[in-house]
């Protein structure tokens, strides 16, 4: 219809444009799923009961036209709806979602495509774009619990492109960048994502090793030169900030230190003991190269991190040096659990190379 061809550009508009677009789009959408509920339901009573009077209010179809091109059309616009969840008008990222979650539960879309975007908005400040996105992981939970798992990873590592989108001037390591409900969201997606011990492992392996270690310390010289000047610090104080305000009831934190000690023994042999008498004197002076600068922020962060960890579980050193997940353990089945809930895991007084070019 003109409506349908119309809505790349509503979506390409000015916010009011958009929302309105979006809203009746919902409508649309919503209305849709209702009618065939109706007549479903009616077909099923009238297998049941031939002699069943038919609901007058319920339209007739000629053919099946509207049905086929409503997925087409998510399809089509699905990308342009999906880069809204990032406006910072919230209203329209509000009601971009609710096109997002009907869709999917009428079939209409892929979730493995929404999953990284709703992940986003768990972080979001606004209170009803928050409870919906959380709302739409449980749904990803109940019906793709596999596929959630699987891309759980990419959507956290998304929320600090998502926090920069909304906030061009989103820095990690001031004291105010994360308000007290930030990590709820995320808190409640661990639990869902990390069940099995397993799956724990593989989850915070992926952030450590993966996501800080291949994707930021083992990037090459030109690609990190490529980077804007202290954004690499950045997206490693927010990854390390989000590990270390989940919460953890068995052995994670002794399983974050020792993927950080093998960081820190492997990568960062040549600037550990320099990065650690320099957050011991708390020397925030250092004059060093972009590089060397973004390097040592990172390996200050992870050590801040380590420490954070020993001091909120009340972790020894000989237990955190002893313990390895290749051997066979009790106290990986045990509920642990958090011991200090005081202690605060705070980044301001990292040195810091180009800390206003972000």
């Amino acid at each position: 219809s003109k409506s349908f061809s119309a809505l790349s550009s509503f979506l390409a508009a000015e916010p009011k444009m958009q929302i309105t677009a979006l809203r009746g789009f919902a409508e649309f959408l919503q209305g849709e799923d209702d009618l065939v509920y109706k007549i479903q339901k009616q077909e099923s009573t009238a297998s049941l009961n031939p002699n069943a009077e038919e609901d007058s209010e319920i339209p007739k179809r000629e053919d099946d036209t509207t049905d086929s091109v409503i997925p087409t059309i998510m399809q089509h616009h699905l990308k342009a709806i999906l880069r809204l969840f990032q406006s910072k008008n919230a209203d329209v990222r509000f009601q971009a979602l609710k096109v997002v979650f009907q869709s999917l539960r009428m079939g209409l879309i892929n979730p493995f495509q929404c999953i990284p975007s709703a992940i986003c908005l768990l972080t979001d400040e606004n209170k009803d774009v928050n409870s919906d996105a959380l709302r739409l992981i449980l749904f990803f939970n109940e019906k793709r619990p596999k596929e959630l798992r699987n891309r759980a990873i990419n959507g956290i590592e998304a929320c600090f492109n998502f926090q920069r989108a909304l906030n061009p001037n989103f820095d990690p390591f001031s004291r105010d960048a994360f308000s007290d409900t930030f990590f709820g969201g995320l808190s409640r997606l661990y639990a869902l994502v990390a069940q099995k011990r397993e799956d724990r492992n593989s989850f915070l392996k992926a952030i450590i090793d993966a996501k800080i270690k291949n994707g930021i310390l083992s990037a090459n010289e030109k690609k990190r030169k490529s980077q804007a000047a202290g954004l690499l610090p950045k997206k490693v104080a927010f990854l390390c900030t989000i590990l270390a305000n989940l919460n953890y009831d068995y052995d994670e934190p002794l399983l974050i230190i020792f993927y950080i000690n093998k960081i820190l023994g492997t990568e960062g042999s040549q600037l550990y003991e320099f990065v650690k008498n320099s957050v011991d004197k708390e020397d925030t002076n250092v004059k060093i190269d972009d590089i060397k600068g973004s390097q040592l922020s990172i390996f200050s962060v992870l050590i801040k991190l380590q420490q954070f960890l020993k001091d909120a579980y009340q972790l020894t050193d000989a237990k955190c040096e002893t313990w390895t997940p290749y051997l066979s353990n009790k106290a990986a089945t045990q509920k642990a659990g958090r011991k200090l809930e005081l202690v605060e895991f705070l980044l301001y007084d990292i040195p810091q190379p180009g800390k206003d070019s972000s």
